[in-house]
């Protein structure tokens, strides 16, 4: 009976002491697993910050290596620029050397379509000496600039060469005979020079070995001449014509 007794309050403490435990053991499980979830949730978070920053980091290497070709390029362009500047500072001392030397090339031009005019066919004369007379007054002005006076030299030379490429007629007295009349005058370049009275009477050209006019025969001439003058008027159609050559046998 004591033993009995003994065994009672043993047997009614142990549910008590399971239940306890129980409790004690699913606290426990519950505590890990809200440690787990919190463990999840940081790696989690360290996860996405790490994603982050990878991509953070790939970008950033991106614009690196934008920028690194980027300097490429400017530095290339610096070089070029120096280059530039090198090229340009030659520039300006070898154009300091030609402008010191302008005014007495302008000079020697000038002088030059002088002699050379003079020397070539009697055409035009008064307009022509004009223009070298202008040029050589320009070339003494200081409020004209050496490159503007080296231009008008540079135009009269172009109006010369262009009288070599043109045929034209105009009205002139030239001595025939001794004796000063008015004639039509027929230029064909710098190759003959011809005129024919106003009465169409008489033809001649100028010789340039005696440096004068002289006669040509009318029978020969004078229809190769009159086509020559329409044709210089734009009244004839262009076309081949026989001229006698200035200096040349008749």
């Amino acid at each position: 009976m004591i033993a009995v007794a003994l065994l009672v309050p043993l047997a009614l403490a142990m549910p008590t002491a399971h239940a306890d435990t129980l409790d004690a053991v699913m606290h426990i499980g519950q505590a890990r697993i809200e440690q787990a979830q919190a463990s999840q949730k940081r790696i989690d978070q360290l996860a996405d910050t790490a994603q982050r920053h990878f991509r953070d980091y790939r970008r950033v290497l991106k614009e690196l290596e934008g920028l690194r070709r980027y300097n490429e390029r400017l530095e290339q362009q610096i070089e070029r620029q120096q280059q530039r500047l090198v090229d340009l500072d030659t520039s300006i001392r070898e154009a300091v050397a030609v402008q010191r030397q302008i005014p007495g090339l302008s000079t020697r031009m000038v002088e030059s379509l002088a002699r050379f005019i003079d020397l070539d066919l009697p055409f035009h004369l008064d307009e022509r000496r004009q223009r070298i007379a202008l040029l050589r007054n320009n070339l003494g002005r200081d409020d004209l600039s050496e490159a503007e006076k080296f231009r008008q030299i540079l135009e009269a030379y172009s109006i010369e060469l262009e009288y070599g490429r043109k045929i034209d007629s105009y009205r002139a007295t030239v001595l025939i005979d001794e004796v000063e009349r008015e004639v039509n005058v027929l230029r064909v370049g710098r190759i003959s020079l011809l005129y024919q009275t106003t009465d169409g009477a008489r033809v001649g050209t100028w010789d340039s070995r005696s440096a004068a006019w002289v006669p040509l025969s009318v029978a020969a001439w004078r229809g190769a001449v009159t086509r020559g003058l329409r044709i210089a008027r734009k009244q004839a159609a262009i076309a081949l014509m026989k001229v006698p050559l200035s200096g040349s046998e008749r």
